[in-house]
């Protein structure tokens, strides 16, 4: 669109968890030349997007289906991505759908790091091999279904203290080379084995596992609470990769969001036929 009379045609993305009366996708078309021509392009960026708005959705799959199906043909561990609690996007890292399914399934093999410091706290006293009943998770958005109880078995305790593996990952580049996941705990419930943390960690480095005795390549089903930027550490390892759609802040999902002041009536929210 743009020539010698549009200088520039900016399209402005918006952010669906701002709840401001603002919010949303938006145009703006900078002109030295005739109005209508401006006005003519605003008017074909917007019917575009409404034409395009439901490919807006990204593909989510429902993680119990994704383990009964696919889990059994995977030779490498089969991610199951959490966007709804994305850690590097602010989400608190304590959600439990991924857990749950894991346990619902008696997955063996199973992997999930849980960001709760009171479990961690009150496993203190408990040697390796012994047995604690902990309500795991949930405790940070009321969009998660709560903590679920589960009666873990303590493999190992540690500082939270480890050194990045990749020193090119986006861990590295905003959080430099030693990372502190605070007091932490890896205990197992039947074949689903917990890493607990006492500070929340985005999921960017294998090191924040293998530093805990966990080697991520054999287990068979992994919890990745991330969106995008665990690819470079996990896609190499993955024999697939599930986006999943489990309750949290970070949802793709905005209709789950309990919005109070942006401008109704809009898109997802209301039918705008």
């Amino acid at each position: 669109m743009e020539d010698p009379e549009l200088w520039a045609v900016n399209v402005v993305a918006g952010f669906s968890f701002a709840d401001v009366e603002d919010a949303g996708v938006s145009f703006s078309v900078v002109t030295t030349g005739r109005e209508e021509p401006a006005r003519s392009a605003l008017e074909r960026l917007a019917g575009l997007a409404t034409d395009l708005r439901d490919r807006g959705y990204p593909a989510e799959h429902d993680p119990d289906s994704v383990l009964k199906s696919l889990l059994g043909a995977a030779g490498m561990p089969v991610l199951l991505v959490e966007p709804s609690d994305n850690v590097a996007g602010g989400a608190s890292g304590d959600g439990t759908g991924v857990l749950r399914a894991l346990v619902r399934n008696d997955v063996a093999g199973g992997l999930v790091v849980i960001n709760d410091p009171k479990s961690v706290a009150a496993l203190v006293g408990l040697g390796p091999g012994g047995r604690r009943e902990l309500a795991i998770g949930g405790k940070g958005s009321s969009l998660d279904a709560g903590p679920i109880t589960l009666e873990v078995e303590l493999l190992s305790r540690s500082d939270g203290h480890f050194e990045l593996e990749d020193l090119n990952s986006h861990l590295a580049a905003s959080q430099g080379r030693n990372i502190d996941m605070g007091p932490s705990a890896v205990v197992r419930h039947r074949g689903v084995t917990i890493l607990l943390t006492s500070r929340k960690t985005p999921p960017f480095d294998l090191g924040q596992l293998r530093s805990q005795g966990i080697e991520p390549t054999q287990y068979r089903a992994i919890g990745v609470k991330a969106a995008v930027a665990h690819r470079r550490a996990y896609d190499p390892i993955a024999g697939a990769s599930f986006t999943v759609n489990t309750p949290g802040p970070c949802t793709s999902d905005p209709t789950l969001l309990p919005y109070s002041r942006i401008r109704r009536p809009i898109f997802p929210l209301d039918r705008l036929d």
